[in-house]
C-alpha cells in the first residue's frame, strides 16, 4: 500500500497559511479517493525528527511551506529537511515540494541519498490568494503520478495543465497569468523517466 506523507505549515501566523493549506487539503482528498493512504505533518509538529519518522513509513511526501536553496523551514524557520539535516529516511522515495527555491541544492543532497523522484521549483514560487490556477498546476504532477503516469508522462502533463491554466487566467489577469508562466519556469522534474508509482510497492 502506498502512502503520502503531506507536511504543511498552516500555523496562524503563517501569511500564505491558507494556501498551503488549499494544497495540502486538495492533495489528501485526490489521494484518499484514489485509495491511497495520507499521514498528515503540521505545526508545532512540522520539525525535522518528526518529518523523519513519519517519512519512514511514507513512499511519498508532499511538502508546502517555505523554502530556500538548501531547505524547506517551518513555522518558525527551523530547517526540517535540508542540505544539513540526516535525510536517509528519503531513501528510495519520491519527492513534491510547493516551496520556493529548494531544487537549486536540496534536490542534489536528496538525490545523494537515494531519492527517486524530486518536483519543485528553483525560483521564488509566486502565488494570489483565493486563485485556483495556483493550486492546480502545483499539484498536478503528483496527481498525474498517482494515476499511473510515468515521470514522463507526468512531465508532458505538468507543462501542459500550466499551459492550460495560463490561457484561462489570461482572460481575467495578465498579472496573474505571467505569475503562473514564471512558476513553470522555475518547475524542476528530476527522476528515471520510466518510473510509476508501482515502482514505489
Amino acid at each position: 500500500m502506498i502512502t503520502v506523507l503531506i507536511a504543511y505549515n498552516n500555523d496562524e501566523n503563517e501569511t500564505c497559511r491558507h494556501f498551503f493549506e488549499e494544497c495540502a487539503t486538495d492533495i489528501r482528498n485526490h489521494c484518499l479517493t484514489s485509495g491511497i493512504d495520507v499521514q498528515l505533518l503540521t505545526p508545532p509538529d512540522l520539525t525535522e525528527e518528526q518529518f523523519a519518522k513519519h517519512s519512514e513509513t511514507s513512499q511519498i511526501c508532499y511538502v508546502a511551506s517555505h523554502g530556500s536553496p538548501k531547505s524547506v523551514v517551518n513555522e518558525k524557520g527551523e530547517e526540517f529537511i535540508s542540505t544539513n539535516t540526516a535525510n536517509y529516511s528519503l531513501n528510495g522515495q519520491c519527492f513534491f515540494a510547493v516551496s520556493c527555491h529548494c531544487a537549486k541544492e536540496l534536490k542534489d543532497a536528496l538525490f545523494r541519498i537515494g531519492l527517486k523522484l524530486f518536483v519543485g521549483y528553483n525560483n521564488t514560487y509566486t502565488l494570489f490568494p483565493d486563485c485556483d490556477e495556483f493550486t492546480q498546476s502545483a499539484n498536478s504532477g503528483l496527481k498525474a503520478f498517482i494515476e499511473g503516469m510515468s515521470v514522463a508522462q507526468m512531465k508532458e502533463y505538468i507543462y501542459a495543465e500550466y499551459d492550460r491554466l495560463y490561457e484561462i487566467l489570461d482572460t481575467r489577469s495578465a498579472i496573474m497569468a505571467d505569475a503562473l508562466l514564471d512558476n513553470k519556469e522555475a518547475i524542476i522534474i528530476a527522476g528515471e523517466d520510466s518510473l510509476t508509482i508501482n515502482d514505489l510497492l
